[in-house]
């Protein structure tokens, strides 16, 4: 439910409504109005403040209608293409990551691991696998409306829950990330569970942009008791 007011009056109306079609949000301002109101695209409603007083509403119609969301749409966009370009994007290349102590290596559809180098032979002294591809073969992606999902899991033994090491791997565009190379996070969610998020710059075209807020009139008038 959204909040829709009159400027310079304290009167507040509750209408429901959601997104339109291409994501942009709306703001509607209501305007108390004494003359008749009509045209297309709009919608008569009542609505009643908390004092009881009643006010037809012109809505416009898109308001008041339900339509496909922005995120039922692009989930479906998501599904539809999206594992392809992952996989496209990511095809036989590994990503790397230095962080401190640890260098982190996500390999497409193979695996995740952590490791330390000597500094001198530069020979892996420890290593952690943090996740195997759940198959040989391009692992399925599962879509939310702005990314891909795919769990990692049976890797190195945990030291301090004797479990295996497992990823939730995220696919998706980042607005902070690079228009050409596609880069990687890694966070310990919980003792040996870990978030990798992958930027992968060729999903942006399918990954909702920031909505446009769009303000809309509502016109009233007051129902004669």
């Amino acid at each position: 439910m959204l909040t829709y007011t009159k400027q310079l009056t304290s009167i507040c109306l509750l209408i429901a409504c959601g997104t339109t079609a291409s994501g942009a949000k709306q703001q509607y301002l209501v305007d108390i109005v004494t003359g008749e109101q009509e045209g297309e695209g709009l919608l008569l409603r009542t609505m009643t403040l908390q004092n009881g007083t009643k006010y037809e509403c012109v809505v416009p119609r898109e308001a008041g209608k339900e339509v496909e969301t922005a995120e039922e749409n692009e989930g479906r966009v998501l599904k539809l293409r999206g594992g392809s370009v992952v996989n496209e994007a990511l095809s036989k290349k590994c990503l790397v990551k230095f962080e401190g102590w640890w260098v982190y290596e996500y390999c497409h559809a193979k695996f995740i691991r952590q490791y330390h180098q000597d500094e001198v032979s530069l020979k892996i002294v420890m290593e952690n696998f943090l996740g195997m591809s759940p198959t040989t073969s391009i692992p399925s992606l599962t879509p939310t409306p702005t990314s891909l999902t795919v769990q990692y899991s049976g890797g190195t033994a945990c030291d301090l829950t004797h479990s295996p090491r497992s990823s939730t791997v995220i696919y998706t565009c980042l607005p902070s990330g690079s228009f050409t190379e596609s880069t990687f996070t890694v966070d310990e969610t919980s003792i040996c569970t870990y978030t990798v998020t992958i930027h992968v710059p060729q999903l942006c075209p399918f990954v909702r942009p920031p909505s446009e807020v769009r303000d809309e009139v509502i016109s009233c008038k007051q129902v004669d008791p």
